[in-house]
């Protein structure tokens, strides 16, 4: 089975993940771990097969630092702002590099950590269904999205451990209806126009 596990480059996202990976890469599954150029050295030393994607910390930490800021700014609206320029815009960059890259790769699994769009967008691209494992913010909504539409299993902070983790992945692979779901929502995403029809449309309507 080919397990895709995604991260951004921060070490204390991509670390705990590898106990995870290692346990899948002895059972004798095709493991590739997806993060940031600067951790790829670190990850591969420890027996891993990486994809570097997206930029590296240094980068994305300037990016959040150099954002335009407004002296009426307040606490709330800069902290959201400068998580979206730590997280989110850096993992749209990811997920469009994944894209490519699981194009001639194509995983059966994709594995998460907590702020990786990548994760959650690759598997609805392909059809695969998800374990969500929701930790904080938006997440436990967009969780809640992904178990209502049938797409996938949402384990709750008190409710993983690693048997639960496990009997989660072997029920969204074995039951069907999960991947028939997530097909749906492939075929679905196949609709959506690009971007230049996009353009063409607000032009008209301009």
């Amino acid at each position: 089975m080919r397990i895709l596990y995604t991260s951004n480059p921060l070490v204390g996202h991509w670390l705990p993940m590898l106990p995870l990976a290692r346990a899948a890469q002895e059972a004798g599954h095709d493991v590739i771990i997806a993060t940031g150029p600067d951790a790829v050295p670190e990850i591969e030393r420890r027996g891993f097969t990486t994809w570097s994607i997206g930029s590296d910390l240094r980068t994305i930490q300037t990016g959040m630092r150099s954002r335009p800021r407004s002296a009426a700014e307040t606490d709330e609206e800069r902290t959201v702002a400068d998580g979206l320029a730590m997280f989110a815009d850096p993992a749209i960059a990811r997920a469009r590099a994944l894209l490519d890259r699981t194009a001639d790769w194509r995983p059966d699994v994709v594995v998460q950590e907590i702020y990786e769009l990548g994760g959650t967008y690759v598997p609805a691209q392909y059809g695969v269904p998800v374990v969500c494992l929701p930790r904080g913010a938006d997440q436990f909504a967009n969780a809640e999205q992904v178990a209502r539409t049938g797409a996938g299993i949402t384990l709750l902070p008190d409710q993983v451990s690693p048997e639960s983790i496990r009997d989660a992945t072997r029920q969204v692979l074995d039951e069907t209806s999960y991947t028939a779901v997530a097909r749906k929502l492939r075929s679905e995403i196949e609709l959506l126009p690009d971007p230049s029809t996009v353009v063409e449309e607000l032009t008209r309507l301009a």
